[in-house]
């Protein structure tokens, strides 16, 4: 390593120099530290085409006691990729839970984390901030309505807030927000969410919704949609019934004489 090199070679200055020049941050930022310069080691962070992530620097600071000048910049630098979950492990590591949780639950409200329902493109996909959330939470319910009351609000979130109470078993608590919204579940979701919501529900509520989803995946045409509409309609036996759902296929095929393709994939499923 450049930081390795004796003092009668090089100068500190030509160390820092020669480490810089030769692009590596590690041992930059360590002799930065021996050197008692924690500003210029944390500004050397930021000096990439990237800023570079806490866990690349670690070691460093961990090894010269100065973790609190490293999770200083990972506070104010919360959207560098790794940063909210490098601060999140070092609050965990040290014993403040609290800050976890509320650097948790920020990063769940503003969408950030690598849960394959709820990324945004816009923040850095480092960590299942949902799963980090309960972790830390010292009152889940309350954390949760927390959660479905943030999504709740605009009609641009119900996709994720139906995703979310589909996972904690409370897909009975959609419909209400999507009549208060006078949204169409359907046009919201889409055929494969709407189909998964429906299944949520009790049959009443739910045969209408998987009606219009199985519809809508055979207007889509092509035996792809036609084989998804007879999967949805299968997967509804258990809660409507088997002869309802076979009912709804013979409807489906009355509706559209002229597709073979439909017809062949309501048999396959079992459905005629």
């Amino acid at each position: 390593m450049l930081g390795q090199l004796g003092a009668g070679e090089v100068t500190p200055e030509a160390e820092v120099t020669l480490a810089r020049a030769a692009g590596d941050l590690e041992g930059l930022v360590r002799l930065l530290l021996a050197q008692g310069c924690v500003p210029e080691a944390v500004a050397a962070l930021g000096e990439g085409p990237r800023p570079v992530p806490p866990q690349q620097v670690e070691a460093p600071f961990r090894e010269f006691g100065l973790l609190d000048a490293l999770e200083a910049h990972a506070r104010a630098n919360l959207r560098v990729y790794g940063a909210r979950a490098w601060l999140y492990g070092h609050f965990r590591e040290t014993g403040r839970d609290a800050d976890a949780h509320t650097l948790a639950l920020d990063a769940v409200l503003h969408g950030t984390g690598d849960h394959p329902d709820f990324t945004a493109s816009f923040l850095p996909r480092d960590l299942d901030w949902l799963a980090a959330l309960k972790a830390v939470s010292p009152d889940w319910p309350a954390d949760r309505e927390t959660l479905m009351d943030h999504w709740a609000q605009q009609r641009l979130n119900l996709g994720c807030l139906v995703l979310f109470l589909l996972q904690e078993g409370l897909g009975e608590r959609a419909l209400p927000v999507f009549r208060r919204h006078k949204a169409d579940p359907l046009r919201v979701l889409g055929p494969h969410l709407a189909t998964r919501l429906a299944l949520a529900l009790p049959a009443a509520e739910a045969k209408p919704l998987l009606l219009q989803a199985a519809a809508a995946h055979i207007q889509g045409r092509g035996r792809k949609h036609y084989a998804d509409a007879a999967g949805a309609l299968r997967s509804a036996a258990p809660l409507l019934g088997h002869e309802e759902v076979r009912s709804a296929a013979r409807l489906f095929v009355q509706e559209y004489p002229t597709l073979r393709a439909l017809k062949e994939e309501l048999t396959r499923a079992g459905l005629l």
